[in-house]
């Protein structure tokens, strides 16, 4: 909890003090989540000190974890900040985190985020080229009962789609 809040305030050298001594005592006390989510916060913290690799190498190892143990939230939130870190570099790899985040989304029935996901990936597939999966997802989505500000998304994004193909 510290190690977070740390890093959240910019104090990456405390909150990694911080984190490394949690992850140490959950790894000794088999404490997967808190050990997944000392990953994740050390992860963050390189990222926002420009340390993209390892930001990378943290996160993906955090998600993994967390899924071996079927720790699905903390595996999900891993997999997309991962695919956020990765969207402008690598964004063949962000869509297809994005894709297998949405699939788990669906299996958990987490509807939220589902509609969180298809609203980042949807900006991600613009450099892909994977816009008739896009506009499927998104449609099939506008078809859902969904609150208001997932309509938005959905609308928001494929109304992109319309721009881009000049329609």
């Amino acid at each position: 909890g510290s190690a977070k809040v740390l890093q959240l305030n910019g104090e990456y050298a405390r909150s990694r003090d911080r984190a490394d001594i949690a992850l140490a005592r959950a790894e000794r006390l088999g404490l997967i989540d808190v050990a997944a989510n000392c990953l994740g916060v050390n992860g963050m913290a390189a990222f926002f000190q420009g340390r993209l690799w390892e930001a990378s190498a943290l996160l993906g190892g955090a998600g993994d974890l967390a899924e071996q143990a079927g720790l699905a939230d903390i595996s999900l939130w891993a997999s997309m900040t991962l695919a956020n870190i990765t969207a402008l570099d690598d964004p063949v790899t962000s869509v297809r985190l994005q894709r297998e985040a949405l699939g788990m989304c669906r299996r958990l029935g987490q509807r939220s985020m589902e509609i969180t996901i298809l609203g980042n990936v949807a900006e991600d597939v613009r450099r892909t080229g994977d816009w008739d999966w896009a506009i499927a997802e998104l449609e099939a989505a506008r078809q859902l009962d969904i609150d208001a500000a997932a309509v938005i998304v959905v609308d928001a994004a494929a109304e992109m789609f319309r721009v881009l193909r000049g329609q």
